[in-house]
Parts: structure tokens; C-alpha cells; sequence
């Protein structure tokens, strides 16, 4: 069905909700006109392509001898858009971004609904290799790691949580031997994002922030879990921060506001000395001489293999996973891996390694009592809500995120070590949890057999400051072909008895008040090896905690940043690559350590961060 068959459908259903209300036919007349001006932009909001950059790559194909620019982008994502819209401010430089995906389809827009993109041609999908303390319930044992693959990249399809993480987590980076980038020193470039500088004549790139809209049975989660929580932690002396409904989010009435809008593509059409080239895939990092960067390969839409010029800089904004895989396919990496692939190895860096993932582990309870009934987000009417008047359940985030002790019952420090996200949901075949997160199929069968229909709360635990570390590696000679990464979840005891806790922590909600007013059940899935332990005994959740901590997509720390006295180190302070003349990586991926929640605001405060120390720089020559 097309666009505009899909908008008549919604209009004529809007039509007969209105008359059967209203018997004034005047006032039927202009609730007619006002749903179909609402309507209509509506659709063309959502199918605007000036939302997004030109794409420049048709210049590049038709050039005989493509021109130098002073900086090259290597990726349009969270970070790299950030990084582009930031150095082209300054007009007496040329900007080329080359981003491997074109722009984001309209379904990317309703964010609540950008989950159906997983698996598409607007996303990188690739497995894990077999781990023996995390993943063994998803298909072949194998971690599923998704990431966006066009402009704002996997800030298209997640959830836009926008955190800050802790001050410690800053403070403990610049310990690391990392100045300039405490707390306080960093605190301000999470600001400058936040506000708008631009003028009519002069646009500039910044985030919109909003509180996210709310469906009514996300009140009935926040009551449960907040005095339930209250309820377990009476006695203590230490508790936990608890559950906040006030978290930000990069959203506007339900309406997706990733970096590749607000910053890039606000100012690219307007702006001469910045260009974008789409379904661009950068290859590898070229050399001019030994150590210093001369320009990038990169194959424009599958078709043609360029060489393209920076006269002054490269910036790797490629993400956790395609950043270290550049940097090894150009030979800077591990060397001992690059040989094996016949790859001459011109930095012997840690590149691909201290790969980290807040990860995330499910438990599910269904309501036996006192059922709510969560609103069906696909229906028809709120599909026509949303369109008309950019609110209803399309529009609304219905998750509630807390942070817990899981040692408060301990009486040790006040630190939360878990974070938990929890929803009211009702799963259905071709639409629950576990498939979406691919899970093997007979554990999505049972689940639909003993969920299916029910209304659940769904509890997620994330490990805030996980111990265990993974990396990526390159499995093939060139790139495209997906590297081989090794996740390492719960590899390390901490982060199992942690883990440990957080299920006592949920298993001692079930005793509450709250809990058995609405009669709520934990959903026990059978697993083979699991039953032979006692249920409920450490030995069985330390089995259950191999089937079904899996990832997050918080991914972090694969191209370190630290001083060159750190073996482990790949960038600087100042994000340089070691030992590399004018390369740079400006993502998520430099992060010594992961910082306490959504990685969403601490990546872009890390581009805006990198752009202006460029930019000082450059004021300096």
C-alpha cells in the first residue's frame, strides 16, 4: 500500500471517530480541514528528504580527479555528525563525511517503531562468536550485536536515552592519564550540546531534549516498582536511588532527533564546505610515507573504488565495531593478527581490544490479578494519532529506568551497581522480546506458550560498571565482510555475583505488597541444564545467567584512549591515534571505560569534545 493510500485509510477512520461525536455541521467542516492540514504534514515530516544532507557522492563518481579536503569524516553517526556539523563552522575548511548508508527511512522517525529496521539494509548485523558465560539462549549460542547503517547510524534505531553517566566515571578516565577530561572539564561540552546558538543566517548544529511522553499504564509500572522498592529497603540504611520518570531523551513528541538531523543535516545544505557521500564505504586509511595519513580507499554504492585526499586530517567516527576494523585493515592493530590476513602491520597498537557492553539480563513476570492493559502501539487508532496530532502510544516511551544497590541490603558504600529498565507489555507471535532479541526458537515457543497474550513487567538488569572485557578482530582481509568478535559477558566472577544479586533484588520484590496485589508470577522458562540445580539455588542462576545475559548495544572501548606509556592505549588525550600523523578517532569507541548508563550523551559530548580541540588547533597554525 502506498503513502497516500496509507494516509486515506487514516483519514477516513479519523472521519468517522469525529462524526460520530459531532452533529454540528460546521464544526464537522473544520475538524475535517484541521485533520487533513494535520495529516498532510504529518506525511511530509516524515518523508522530508531536506531533514537530510545532499549526497555528494554523484560529484565524487563524475570527477575526473576528485578534489582534497581538508578533513575527512569517516562515518554520519552519532558521533561523526556531531564532528562534521561542529568543524565546517569554520568556513575556511572543506568537510567530507563518507557514510557507508544513505539516509533513514521514514519508519527510523517513530522511534517506538525503528525495531522493525533490525536485520534491514539501513543496519550492520553481526554475531558474536560462541560464548561459554553469556548468549547460550540466542541462536547458535552467539551474541547479536545491531548497529545503524545510514546517516545518524545507530542513533537511527535506539532508544535515545540521553544520560550523562557519573561525574566518577570522568574523573576516573583523567586518572587514567587522560587530562582534560575530569568532570569538570567535560561537564561543558554536554552543555554547548544542549544549546542552540543558531541564527536565521547562520545555522548551527545542537540537540533537542524533551522528557518523553508517557502511556497511562507506565504510571501503573512507576507505582509498582517505586514502593515495591521501598517496601524491600525499609529496614536498610543504605538504598537504592531508585526509579525516575523524568529521564531526557533526544525526541520531540515522539518524533526521532538524532544528531544526523539536528547537527548535520540542519546545516549541510547550507553550508558550501561541507559535503556527505552516501552508501560511501571506506575501505582503509591511505599513507603518505610511514606514519602519516594521505587519504582513505572507498567504494561508492558497491560500484566504483575511489582514493580520495586529506590535506589536514582524517576523523575515524566509525563506531565501536567498524572504527578498530578501519584502523586494522589499514595496518595499524595488533600485528600478530594482521599477518595472519597477509596485512602489513605499520603500528603494533591494542586496537579491537577492552571492548565493553553494559549487557542486560531479562526476568518476566506475568499479572494474574488486577490486570492493566497496556495499549496496542501498532493499532490503527494510534497510528492515526500519532499522525495527526504527534501524541498517543506511538508517541510515548514506556519503559522506566531505575538504579539500584544490589549491596544496600550489605549496608555497604551507596553506589548502584545495576540499572534497570522495566515495561508493561503484552507479548504476541511475530512481536515479543525474545524473538527481537534473537533468542533460540524453541525458548521463543515456550515463551509465547506461557506469555503469549498475558500482560508481563518485563525487568531488565544492565551492569553499570561491568568487569568483563571482549574485543574485535578481523576475520577477513577486506572489509565488509564482518569482523570476529568476542564478547566475553560475565567472564569475569564480579560481574556473575553482581548479576546474583540483582536476581535476589527482583526475587525479593515478589514478597512485596505490590506484587501480590497484582498477582504477579515469575515466568520460568524450562532449561535443561539449568533444571538439574535446585530453582532458586545460586547454582541455578548462575546457569541461567549463561543463557540469557546477552548485549545491550552499549558497545565501548575498542580504540582506547590513553597516554603512550599504556600498552593497552590506541588514541591520545586529544583522540590522535599513537604514532600516527593526522588520524584521529572520535566515537564511543575511545572510552577507557564504560561510563554509567546509555552511552547516547557521553558519545556526542566526546564529538563535540574532539571537534573543538581540532578546531583549537588548528587556530594554532
Amino acid at each position: 500500500m502506498s503513502n497516500n493510500n496509507v494516509l486515506i485509510l487514516f483519514f477516513v477512520v479519523g472521519i468517522c471517530g469525529v462524526f460520530a461525536q459531532v452533529s454540528n455541521p460546521l464544526l464537522f467542516d473544520n475538524l475535517v480541514a484541521e485533520l487533513f492540514q494535520n495529516l498532510t504534514a504529518a506525511r511530509d515530516d516524515l518523508t522530508n528528504p531536506q531533514m537530510w544532507p545532499s549526497d555528494y557522492a554523484e560529484e565524487l563518481l563524475t570527477q575526473r580527479w576528485p578534489q582534497a579536503h581538508d578533513y575527512i569524516v569517516i562515518g554520519a553517526g552519532n558521533a561523526g555528525s556531531v564532528v562534521a556539523s561542529r568543524l565546517s563552522e569554520n568556513p575556511n575548511v572543506s568537510v567530507l563525511v563518507l557514510e557507508a548508508g544513505g539516509d533513514p527511512p521514514s519508519l527510523s522517525e517513530v522511534y517506538t517503531l525503528s525495531n522493525l529496521l533490525q536485520k534491514s539494509e539501513y543496519t550492520w548485523n553481526d554475531y558474536a562468536e560462541p560464548n561459554p558465560t553469556s548468549c547460550q539462549g540466542m541462536k547458535d549460542g552467539r551474541c547479536f550485536w545491531l548497529r545503524g547503517k545510514m546517516i545518524s547510524g545507530t542513533a537511527g534505531i535506539n532508544g535515545n536515552v540521553f544520560l550523562m553517566g557519573r561525574p566518577e566515571d570522568y574523573d576516573e578516565w583523567e586518572s587514567q592519564g587522560n587530562q582534560g577530561w575530569s568532570w569538570e572539564n567535560v561537564y561543558k561540552h554536554f552543555e554547548k550540546a544542549t544549546h542552540d546558538e543558531s541564527s536565521p543566517e547562520n545555522p548551527k548544529g545542537s540537540l533537542v531534549l524533551n522528557n518523553f511522553l508517557r502511556p497511562e499504564d507506565f504510571y501503573t509500572l512507576r507505582n509498582i516498582l517505586e514502593n515495591a522498592t521501598e517496601e524491600v529497603e525499609t529496614d536498610y540504611e543504605v538504598k537504592s536511588l531508585g526509579f525516575t520518570h523524568d529521564i531526557m531523551g533526544t525526541v520531540d513528541r515522539g518524533r526521532r532527533m538524532s544528531t544526523g538531523k539536528t547537527y548535520l543535516g540542519k546545516v549541510a545544505r547550507y553550508r558550501r564546505n561541507l559535503h556527505v557521500a552516501k552508501n560511501a564505504v571506506v575501505r582503509k586509511i591511505l599513507f603518505n610515507g610511514w606514519n602519516k595519513v594521505a587519504g582513505v580507499e572507498v567504494l561508492l554504492r558497491n560500484k566504483k573504488l575511489l582514493r580520495l585526499q586529506a590535506r589536514k586530517e582524517i576523523i575515524l567516527s566509525a563506531g565501536t565495531f567498524n572504527s578498530p576494523q578501519i584502523l586494522m585493515h589499514s595496518g595499524i592493530g595488533p600485528c600478530d593478527n594482521l599477518r595472519k590476513l597477509k596485512i602489513s602491520c605499520m603500528r603494533n597498537l591494542a586496537v579491537g581490544e577492552n571492548l565493553q557492553d553494559h549487557g542486560m539480563m531479562s526476568m518476566t513476570y506475568k499479572f494474574t490479578k488486577n490486570i492493566p492493559q497496556p495499549e496496542e502501539a501498532d493499532s490503527l487508532t494510534n497510528t492515526f494519532q500519532y499522525l495527526a496530532y504527534q501524541n498517543g502510544s506511538l508517541a510515548a516511551n514506556r519503559n522506566l529506568v531505575g538504579f539500584i544497590n544490589s549491596q544496600a541490603s550489605q549496608n555497604f558504600v551507596n553506589k548502584s551497581d545495576v540499572m534497570i529498565v522495566s515495561g508493561i507489555d503484552k507479548p504476541l507471535r511475530g512481536a515479543n522480546m525474545f524473538e527481537f532479541l534473537q533468542f533460540r526458537d524453541e525458548f521463543v515457543e515456550e515463551f509465547l506458550r506461557l506469555a503469549e497474550n498475558e500482560t508481563t513487567l518485563e525487568l531488565q538488569g544492565l551492569l553499570i560498571k561491568p568487569k568483563s572485557r571482549g574485543s574485535v578482530k578481523l576475520k577477513y582481509p577486506i572489509f565488509g565482510r564482518g569482523p570476529e568478535i568476542h564478547n566475553n559477558y560475565a567472564s569475569v566472577e564480579e560481574d556473575r555475583q553482581t548479576l546474583l544479586r540483582y536476581i535476589r533484588f527482583v526475587r525479593s520484590l515478589e514478597k512485596t505488597e505490590m506484587f501480590r496485589h497484582y498477582g504477579l508470577e515469575y515466568i520460568r522458562l524450562p532449561l535443561e541444564e539449568c533444571d538439574t540445580w535446585e530453582f532458586d539455588s545460586d547454582d541455578y542462576w548462575y546457569c541461567y545467567i549463561k543463557y540469557f545475559m546477552i548485549s545491550a548495544w552499549h558497545a565501548a572501548g575498542t580504540c582506547k584512549m590513553g597516554p603512550a606509556t599504556d600498552p593497552t592505549a590506541v588514541v591520545d588525550e586529544k583522540l590522535r591515534v599513537h604514532g600516527i600523523k593526522g588520524l584521529r578517532v572520535i566515537d564511543a569507541s575511545i572510552m577507557p571505560n564504560i561510563t554509567s548508563g546509555n552511552t547516547n550523551g557521553p558519545t556526542i559530548m566526546i564529538a563535540e569534545k574532539g571537534a573543538q580541540m581540532i578546531l583549537e588547533e588548528l587556530q594554532r597554525w
